[in-house]
């Protein structure tokens, strides 16, 4: 049974306790263990296999732990730049000889750098160690594929995926100059990418530059002359680039003048401990386990639990060595008395629901409490569209229907097709269950491309931009919005929401310069009757529900939260450093933005769409498990079949905007879709508080009811 294997598997994990040792655990009660570096480094070096070892070294993964040695890594592995280490999280042994053990199985990745792992004649088969800039199959940039290495990146998804990666590693440089009087080898090793912090630097606030040898990108003075990073390491180390249109990238303090700027070609990733996952470590993983729970490993458990079960160190039984704890195994049934209470009442918004047959009608009901839906992407995984997009379209009008806030502009692409296709993925491969994060990923990239950098022009024709949260280093939360790119293959800008936060510098959206000067400035808008400039974030376009084909009109927000109608005039920059100077976009000579998204954590999409051709669990797993490598995107999956038989396909949507509901609440909104209240208790109203307002243990329980008043039930 399940149970037995389970019991079994932990029974394995206990076996292995006695290999912990040495292992880090990064707080208390982490579920993250990584190995020390030097034991990384001992793990991943292919020694002799016959060499006698410290019989305390915990195995790479896949190793029977009665091994206790590591044997030759084959040559085949080498070139990986990843490698799996397993071990445990927490080991508690009681005295005595009591067996009892908590423990959980851990996975973790390591990055190991050839070099510093494999010398002499144990190097890599073909001389290198991981570059950043890597060729020898494909073409990648820290594992992001792309075309051409003799062409610049353009794509601005990419260049994002490109320095997410990046700033996922620690880099080491080497290069060997060759100029006269410089000759030599110059390593800097292991430092992680960042911010040119150097005032009057082009590079400012930048960590990525994607030319080494365009100087409108970057460029410094050295001998008094203008020099690219290209130019200058062929004038000053006799380096002539071969990928002189790749980015270059910054290291800090590599000596006492600061940091400086590298070409991509001249880094290598360094060896440490992995800071994320890809899909290929989450297969990995899984394989793992799939091992150990084979077949090989149940039988080797079921001889330790018939040892248990035996005898123990002390020569008692198993079951007397519990009793000197006080512990029984009860093999009965036990009879408790029960007492049904009272049913609670379920209270929407503006009415109290009524259970019929053990379900609720939430027809016409304003949820208490309604999240906000900014943005949402769809991966199906069926061969219908038709049907993917009327689940969709019957969703989101559904949601909206029960108060869920969902601005016009996202609910213009839930009932417009063409809209929909710049969103979604149609998955048409072979392996669903394989691919669905790379599915995710593909439609969260495909996206962007409509929020952020509004590729149809649905926010600019309308006069507004995308509107979501963002997240500082510190972990700050901003309202803000998406400002698209000024120039063509620049950067996207943020306008932050200032009113919770004393600093000035989250008030600025841009530094501009017109005739008069620069100044920093915020973008306002400007409408009819008043000369009161409205902030964009209380500004909206707004449809009228009920109409078709929709129709909208611009709304602002009063200080007391409600909307009232207003007209669009233009967007105007407002300069409080100069005397509230208002600038129209005409008289602007120049501008760039103060806070750039890349510099920021984006919350986007609000949730992914997973449309599903049957009820198969490894699908819905996969597409679950995609939450803990995005950021924690929320996820809803629907089944197209049970979709499809519906009779009322509203009641159906409005069970799924119930969930949705549940899974957007935050912090700030609190969002529940109903409140509810079972009598009078001690302090009044004895409430019914929901997950998360209070600590809270959720118990499952299976119940067997007899037939008859008097008849037992059996949990």
């Amino acid at each position: 049974s399940s149970e037995e294997i389970s019991t079994m598997l932990n029974v394995i994990l206990k076996s292995d306790a006695v290999l912990t040792e040495g292992m880090i655990s990064l707080e208390p009660k982490s579920s993250t263990v990584f190995f020390p570096l030097h034991m990384q480094q001992e793990l991943l070096n292919p020694k002799d296999p016959h060499e006698k070892r410290d019989k305390t070294k915990i195995p790479p993964s896949g190793l029977k732990s009665s091994d206790r040695k590591i044997p030759h890594i084959p040559q085949e592995t080498w070139d990986k730049t990843k490698i799996l280490l397993s071990g445990l999280k927490m080991t508690v042994v009681f005295q005595k000889g009591g067996a009892f053990v908590q423990t959980e199985s851990v996975v973790q990745y390591a990055n190991k750098e050839h070099f510093e792992i494999f010398q002499s004649k144990q190097r890599h088969r073909d001389g290198t160690r991981v570059p950043l800039l890597d060729t020898r199959r494909g073409i990648n940039i820290a594992g992001v594929g792309i075309d051409n290495a003799h062409q610049p990146i353009t794509d601005p998804s990419k260049r994002a995926m490109i320095e997410e990666a990046i700033g996922k590693l620690l880099i080491s440089v080497e290069y060997v100059s060759k100029k006269p009087g410089k000759e030599g080898r110059r390593l800097y090793k292991k430092k992680a990418c960042q911010k040119d912090k150097e005032e009057g630097s082009q590079g400012n606030g930048r960590r990525i530059i994607w030319s080494a040898s365009d100087p409108a990108q970057f460029s410094f003075l050295h001998n008094e002359q203008k020099e690219t990073v290209f130019s200058f390491f062929e004038k000053e180390h006799g380096i002539t680039l071969k990928y002189p249109h790749m980015p270059i990238f910054h290291l800090p303090k590599i000596s006492r003048f600061g940091g400086a700027w590298f070409p991509i070609e001249l880094g290598f990733q360094a060896f440490a401990k992995s800071k994320g996952n890809n899909e290929e470590m989450v297969n990995n993983i899984l394989k793992y386990h799939d091992v150990h729970a084979g077949k090989r490993y149940i039988d080797e458990v079921g001889a330790k639990l018939e040892h248990l079960s035996i005898t123990g160190g002390d020569g008692a039984r198993f079951e007397d060595r519990l009793k000197k704890w006080r512990i029984t195994i009860e093999s009965g049934a036990v009879e408790e008395t029960a007492k049904i209470l009272k049913a609670p009442r379920i209270k929407f918004k503006n009415n109290v629901a009524r259970a019929n047959n053990g379900s609720f009608n939430l027809n016409g009901v304003t949820f208490s409490r309604p999240a906000k839906l900014t943005s949402f992407v769809v991966v199906n995984f069926t061969n219908n569209k038709n049907s993917c997009y009327k689940f969709v379209k019957t969703v989101m009008k559904i949601s909206r229907s029960h108060g869920i806030d969902i601005p016009s502009t996202t609910m213009d692409i839930s009932r417009n097709d063409r809209y929909l296709d710049l969103v979604t993925v149609h998955y048409n491969g072979g392996d669903a269950v394989g691919d669905a994060l790379e599915a995710v990923r593909d439609a969260i990239q495909k996206a962007k491309r409509f929020y952020f950098y509004d590729s149809r022009h649905v926010y600019r024709d309308k006069h507004i931009f995308f509107q979501t949260y963002c997240y500082s280093e510190q972990q700050d939360q901003f309202a803000c919005i998406v400002l698209p790119p000024i120039n063509e293959g620049g950067p996207l800008g943020l306008l932050l929401d200032y009113r919770s936060y004393s600093s000035g510098r989250q008030y600025f959206s841009h530094l501009i310069e017109t005739r008069d000067g620069k100044h920093r400035a915020r973008l306002m808008v400007k409408i009819k009757c008043t000369n009161t400039l409205i902030d964009p974030l209380d500004f909206r376009f707004h449809d009228v529900d009920g109409e078709d084909p929709p129709t909208g009109r611009h709304q602002a927000c009063r200080p007391d939260g409600t909307w009232e109608d207003v007209s669009f005039v233009g967007f105007r920059y407002l300069c409080p450093e100069a005397n509230n100077l208002e600038v129209i976009e005409g008289d602007i000579q120049s501008k760039q933005f103060l806070h750039r998204a890349e510099d920021w954590e984006i919350d986007f999409p609000s949730i992914v769409f997973a449309y599903k051709p049957d009820d198969g669990k490894a699908l819905y797993n996969n597409v679950k498990v995609m939450s803990n490598y995005f950021g924690g995107i929320q996820s809803q999956c629907a089944v197209r079949t049970k979709f499809e038989r519906q009779g009322n396909k509203d009641q159906y949507a409005s069970n799924i905007a119930s969930k949705i509901n549940a899974k957007l609440s935050t912090i700030g909104d609190k969002a529940v879709s109903w409140t509810s209240e079972c009598g009078e208790g001690r302090g009044g109203e004895d409430k019914l508080p929901w997950v998360g307002e209070l600590p809270t243990m959720v118990v499952g329980v299976g119940m067997v009811h007899g037939m008859g008043y008097s008849s037992k039930s059996v949990v």
